[in-house]
């Protein structure tokens, strides 16, 4: 049976603290603070299981942080992690609620060695299966080839699975000539890959169809407040996802909310639904995210009211 199965080469533990005002340089009391395992994957299979999805999460995990993981197995979630040396990222979000802005702090984790990435090749021919939905998402770990990507891809696709790629950089660019049914990287990722100026804003359906036309299904570029595009070539149309904002709304958590994106778009894609459709509803749980404690900790009944408010048109 066709399943989601989500890849977090470089997994992290997420802090998100909640402050009303962010000032640096004093003590500032939070209003909460939240510790959750993250990664881009884990944040897509979280989405996924909270919307009643079956989903595999697999990836690289330091030993130090491996029980915690482990603690994700629960009910349509479970996980295939291939232990290494070391600890994961630690990770920390600042949300400033009087800017409604987020403030991330990055640390390094482990590093990978050519054993740990056969482990893993291994596990993952294993367990992937025709019409499977493959989800590579994030970063690579130190160690980790530009190619890893690319290498997941083939080997997925020689298993007759589906592929999605959601990453940036070196990783990105190689990925990409693997031809994974559908890539979704945000502006600046998306710039980077095709070398796209700030001042080009305009040309940017023209480009996505270009990098389609080296054999990817669907090219979706998600623009953060402005919304998403998505092009699609079996069609060979672009389509802008557009959502306002209520002004009794109020931001929670920004953390996440591509990756939320990226969960919606899969489950329509697994379900063959058009590509506006696939929009509607991966917009949806981007917003979803928005109001979230946890990144990708969605709710089915606010997905659904949102997917009725986003706007979606040919452009």
């Amino acid at each position: 049976m066709a399943r989601f199965v989500t890849i977090t080469p470089n997994t992290a533990i997420d802090t998100v603290i909640d402050l009303q005002a962010f000032r640096p340089g004093e003590v500032v009391e939070a209003n909460s603070v939240l510790r959750v395992p993250a990664g881009k994957g884990i944040n897509v299979a979280r989405a996924l299981s909270s919307l009643g999805e079956g989903v595999l999460a697999m990836g690289f995990v330091g030993e130090e942080s491996i029980t915690r993981f482990q603690k994700l197995d629960t009910g349509s979630l479970r996980t295939e992690f291939t232990s290494v040396p070391g600890g994961v990222r630690k990770n920390i979000s600042i949300w400033d609620q009087s800017q409604e802005q987020t403030t991330h702090i990055k640390t390094p984790g482990f590093t990978v060695d050519g054993q740990y990435i056969n482990e893993f090749l291994s596990a993952f021919r294993s367990v992937v299966s025709p019409n499977d939905l493959v989800i590579l998402s994030g970063s690579l770990p130190p160690g980790a080839a530009p190619s890893f990507y690319k290498q997941l891809i083939e080997l997925g696709h020689r298993s007759d699975a589906r592929m999605m790629l959601d990453t940036s950089g070196d990783a990105l660019k190689t990925g990409v000539r693997a031809c994974p049914e559908v890539i979704a990287p945000n502006l600046e990722e998306f710039q980077g890959l095709i070398g796209l100026s700030v001042a080009e804003y305009g040309k940017l359906p023209e480009r996505m169809k270009e990098v389609a036309g080296d054999g990817i299904g669907i090219v979706a570029v998600t623009l953060g407040e402005e919304g998403a595009l998505l092009y699609s070539s079996a069609e060979d149309e672009c389509y802008r996802g557009t959502f306002q904002l209520q002004e009794s709304e109020v931001i929670r958590n920004e953390v996440g909310c591509g990756d939320a994106f990226l969960a919606g778009y899969a489950i329509s894609y697994m379900l063959g639904s058009s590509p506006e459709k696939g929009l509607r509803l991966a917009m949806a749980c981007a917003v979803a995210n928005l109001f979230t404690s946890a990144p990708g900790k969605l709710n089915q009944r606010a997905v659904n009211k949102l997917t009725e408010r986003i706007a979606v048109h040919r452009i």
